[in-house]
């Protein structure tokens, strides 16, 4: 009896450490969190194609050029962005039009368009804001067909940088 006794408790005992092993467990993460400086977008100088007559046809205005187009950037110093581009398909007054044509805007961090860098496609592209300052200057231009447009109207259209950490 005693043998049995001793057989019973070796095997209770067996189960004893899953019996009394622990039924919760826990760990730890960080938490953390990055705030950059907001970004704004500025439109500081219009693109401005001035008075035009339909034998002019074509005129262009380069992103280059000193008559382009201006937008300033600010956001956090040494920040990548993506900027991208939605230039207006056509300049319209009531239900006349001329076709638009947006040449491929030129960026730089000072604002000195002479030294300026072509983003890769006129739809934009990731850059980098001034280290120091946060600002990122744009050039745009682009081309307008006026060989038909109906005279005496002024046509408008609408020229949108968005840009995105």
């Amino acid at each position: 009896m005693f043998q049995k006794i001793c057989f019973l408790s070796s095997i209770l005992l067996a189960f004893v450490p899953f019996a009394f092993g622990q039924s919760s467990a826990s760990g730890n993460v960080n938490v953390t969190a990055t705030v950059l400086q907001g970004l704004t977008v500025t439109g500081t100088k219009g693109l401005d194609f001035g008075i035009q007559t339909p034998a002019d046809g074509t005129v262009s205005i380069a992103s280059t050029d000193a008559s382009a187009g201006v937008f300033t950037i600010s956001g956090n110093p040494g920040s990548s962005v993506t900027v991208s581009f939605t230039p207006p398909g056509n300049l319209v007054n009531g239900g006349n039009d001329v076709s638009f044509t947006a040449d491929t805007p030129v960026h730089n961090t000072s604002n000195t368009q002479g030294s300026a860098s072509v983003f890769s496609s006129t739809s934009g592209g990731t850059v980098t804001l001034d280290a120091s300052t946060g600002n990122l200057y744009v050039w745009i231009g682009g081309s307008i067909d006026v060989s038909s447009a109906a005279t005496g109207l002024t046509y408008t259209g609408t020229y949108t940088t968005t840009v995105n950490y």
